[in-house]
């Protein structure tokens, strides 16, 4: 017996949304009898066009020792769908491709000495109508 699984349909900018089977929708993995040809697949994908812009702001000031921003977007709905991005020189960072709904956004900073200093987690809602935009602001002292 054999096994048609769905879970590592994932591709950049789609959502797989539902599998069907001659026209009725299946909740899990297919089984497929010995020598059983699968036909009737019908796959439906959405395409994602929600973007995240932000920017990590470090206060005149604070302290900056080499740091890198590492920004994390996790969304509430998906709990497997966890992106990630380096800010640039500038504080910036972008995600595109994104699902409707809400995020949490993480920043981690990574300091020379190989420590990692969470910051606060914000939490953004994407749409596809415009853009979601964040600011960050960097904490010297670790999060509570």
């Amino acid at each position: 017996m054999s096994t048609f699984r769905t879970a590592a349909i994932w591709m950049f900018l789609f959502r797989l949304v539902r599998v069907e089977r001659d026209g009725i929708q299946q909740e899990g993995p297919i089984e497929l009898g010995a020598g059983e040809r699968l036909t009737g697949i019908r796959l439906v994908v959405r395409y994602e066009t929600g973007v995240l812009n932000g920017q990590v702001v470090v206060p005149p000031g604070t302290p900056r020792p080499f740091t890198r921003f590492v920004v994390f977007a996790v969304s509430h709905d998906h709990s497997d769908y966890r992106r990630f991005a380096l800010a640039d020189s500038r504080g910036h960072f972008s995600f595109e491709g994104l699902s409707e709904g809400q995020y949490d956004v993480d920043l981690l900073v990574l300091v020379a000495d190989r420590r990692v200093i969470p910051q606060p987690t914000q939490t953004v809602t994407v749409t596809r109508d415009a853009p979601a935009v964040v600011t960050l602001t960097y904490q010297v002292a670790p999060a509570q």
